[in-house]
């Protein structure tokens, strides 16, 4: 591939708008879900999707559960899906992805159904 061609693919890479939100892992068995915020959706599918396959818990605080229950028993559940503007900064995405957790949590707090 050619340095101008690798240029361009990287210029078009660095120009994509994120697409983040709120998700959470959930272990039915256990009864626990973990509520979290990404700027990168597709990245935490890809992550949890690939610790599934290769038996790694990919979060500390969720060891208990995983080797109790096994890496079947999670799944991904995407609360809600936000679009990077095109006038947004990457800290203004991430900034609103954060405000955006903090509201499903007190959703979940308190008890309104999702």
């Amino acid at each position: 591939m050619d340095a101008a061609l690798k240029r361009k693919l990287r210029q078009q890479y660095k120009a994509q708008l994120l697409r983040g939100g709120v998700d959470r892992i959930c272990c039915a068995p256990a009864g626990k879900s973990w509520l979290r915020a990404t700027t990168e959706l597709q990245g935490v599918k890809n992550r949890l999707s690939f610790a599934c396959n290769i038996g790694s818990c990919p979060e500390p605080d969720m060891r208990p559960a995983w080797d109790q229950y096994g890496p079947a028993s999670f799944t991904l559940e995407v609360l809600e899906e936000l679009e990077q503007k095109e006038t947004q900064t990457e800290r203004e995405f991430a900034d609103d992805i954060a405000v955006l957790r903090e509201l499903w949590a007190e959703k979940l707090a308190g008890g309104e159904p999702v």
